[in-house]
């Protein structure tokens, strides 16, 4: 990640502290999320400081106690100066004895200056290692009583220490933080800052996920593969720009989890002025299994939620409820002008839907311009669809098409299998078969010479944002969204390549 004007670094276990101090030159830091704990008078937190061209200033937060008295009774200055400021984080371990006060630190200028913090009790517990952080640089202390600085090993983003979980360093400028990396990409859930604005700058290898490819990592993930960015508890309600590049092989294993994909929730609920949307994001030979609410792309799209410009290919396995091939699941949520060629299939019983693009799409949701070419294999369930499980309660479905093969136990449709509502309008669309006796709730049926002709498409926008290659390569002869016929005013930002590995 580049370094500009802002930095985020989270912590390393989850916990209520915020904070936020300024360098005299006007650099900000934001700091969230630390868990790392000072001993005295039981109080548990971290300290900051800055230089303000005339003296040090210290800032304390704990998360116990007296916190209004914390700074004055917890660290002070012994001796020295410091040009730059900087960040001591401590932590304790019961079996630990306890330590002298006094410990050396260092200023955000990486250099040392002799300065050193002392409690006035005479003394301080500490234990598990001491950190200072400064943009994508890791500085760690040994358990001992006068430190030195030790360059952390380890990619530039992630620092362990034992048992601990990884800490994350986001930069930002101008409100938007470059992501080039898994480790990055990872990063946004780590770090937690799901109101942000996320442009990838570059195609990003996420093999390293993976434990069955050559690039494993597995001192950053487990067997499950990627964390989803989001949580029903904490969705993402930011913007992710791709730019057109391509996320590769990136590997979800997570049966139990609800809300699984690249991002697990994606949400318009939120304060921050962004449109809640991700953009511009092709992944390839994806692989994402989880228990509900599960696609390559975006577990669950809820509340206004919405997906531009967008592709997947891969596989998708839901393990007892829902699954889609881009979507989990799309609840008040809007995609445009985006495919998916995903292999889905569900093993659970529990008669929840599956479709090739997503398994359901209600209450106001509407997509348009989409279209789904992977099969789905809804095994002993009901509600599938070839490209919507089901379709209900106002959504709205225009210009979209499906090509896969769909099967289940009941509820079975080549576009759609289910609705639950006469309120929900689905114009233009159409599901591709040479079977007559093929059916579905909504669409129509075209033969396979059918639907590789425009005329068998009325009103929708061959001049701009649809083609169709008559020699048969581009997506086997079906229509495909081409940016090259989209003029900016229509399709700003649209991918740069969407059917060319860059």
């Amino acid at each position: 990640m580049a370094i500009p004007t802002k930095i985020h670094i989270q912590g390393l276990l989850p916990s209520l502290l915020n904070g936020y101090f300024e360098k005299n030159y006007g650099e900000y830091y934001h700091v969230e999320n630390w868990n790392v704990w000072i001993d005295y008078w039981e109080q548990r937190g971290w300290a900051l400081w800055y230089w303000d061209g005339n003296s040090a200033v210290s800032m304390f937060v704990n998360t116990g106690g007296d916190e209004d008295n914390f700074p004055l009774s917890g660290w002070e200055a012994d001796n020295g100066s410091f040009d730059n400021g900087g960040m001591i984080i401590t932590d304790y371990s019961d079996i630990a004895p306890y330590k002298p006060a006094r410990i050396q630190v260092q200023g955000f200028d990486g250099t040392g200056d002799g300065v050193y913090y002392s409690t006035w009790s005479g003394y301080v517990r500490l234990g598990g290692g001491v950190s200072i952080l400064y943009k994508n640089d890791a500085w760690v202390f040994e358990d001992t009583n006068e430190q030195t600085l030790a360059a952390c090993q380890g990619n530039p983003w992630v620092f362990p220490l034992s048992g601990w979980s990884p800490a994350v360093v986001i930069t930002e400028s101008i409100g938007k933080v470059t992501i080039s990396t898994v480790y990055e990409l990872q990063g946004i859930q780590l770090a937690g800052f799901m109101d942000l604005e996320y442009v990838q700058t570059q195609t990003i290898d996420a093999s390293p996920t993976n434990p069955g490819s050559g690039n494993y990592d597995s001192s950053v993930w487990t067997s499950a593969g990627f964390t989803p960015i989001g949580t029903s508890s904490k969705q993402f309600v930011g913007r992710y720009d791709g730019q057109g590049f391509q996320i590769t092989g990136l590997y979800i294993n997570r049966n139990t989890l609800t809300g699984c994909g690249l991002f697990g929730w994606l949400s318009a609920y939120g304060y921050n002025h962004l449109p809640r949307q991700i953009k511009n994001t092709h992944l390839r030979n994806a692989y994402v299994r989880g228990n509900s609410a599960t696609g390559v792309l975006v577990g669950h799209v809820t509340a206004g939620g919405r997906i531009e410009d967008c592709s997947a290919t891969g596989t998708v396995i839901g393990t007892n409820y829902t699954a889609g091939g881009l979507i989990g699941q799309c609840v008040v949520g809007h995609a445009r002008r985006s495919w998916a060629d995903v292999s889905v299939s569900m093993t659970g019983t529990n008669r929840h839907s599956a479709g090739g693009f997503t398994c359901g799409i209600s209450y106001n949701s509407t997509v348009k311009d989409c279209y789904a070419r992977g099969t789905v294999q809804g095994g002993n369930n009901d509600s599938i669809g070839g490209f919507a499980g089901g379709i209900g309660d106002e959504a709205r479905v225009e210009r979209c098409y499906s090509t896969g093969l769909a099967t289940g136990r009941n509820n079975v449709g080549q576009f759609s299998g289910y609705t639950n509502s006469e309120t929900a309008i689905v114009k233009n669309c159409y599901w591709v078969s040479d079977d007559a006796a093929s059916t579905s709730v909504h669409g129509q049926r075209l033969s396979v010479a059918e639907a590789k002709d425009k005329t068998s498409y009325p009103g929708w926008n061959f001049q701009a944002l649809w083609n169709i290659d008559p020699a048969n390569v581009i997506n086997n002869g079906y229509p495909y969204l081409d940016p090259r016929q989209a003029p900016p005013s229509e399709l700003p930002g649209l991918y740069r390549s969407l059917y060319r590995k860059r």
